[in-house]
């Protein structure tokens, strides 16, 4: 069984915007599922509708683990 390229456990996705910091994720990978854990975010930056790019690069993200895992 092969593992992701930085292993299991947990990690903050961070999400910037022109340097600025604007919204992090924290997800737990471990060998059987992925888990989105928090999302928060600066909300000066609503209208961009973080939660749903988040939850979408999230689905990326286990899309591609999959490949490799």
């Amino acid at each position: 069984e092969t593992s992701p390229p930085d292993g299991f456990g947990s990690f903050h996705y961070q999400y910037y915007l022109d340097g600025v910091l604007i919204a992090v994720g924290v997800i737990d990978i471990l060998p059987e599922c992925v888990s989105s854990v928090y999302f928060y975010y600066n909300p000066d930056y609503s209208f961009l509708s973080l939660g749903t790019y988040a939850m979408l690069r999230e689905v990326a993200l286990v899309r591609e683990l999959s490949k490799s895992c």
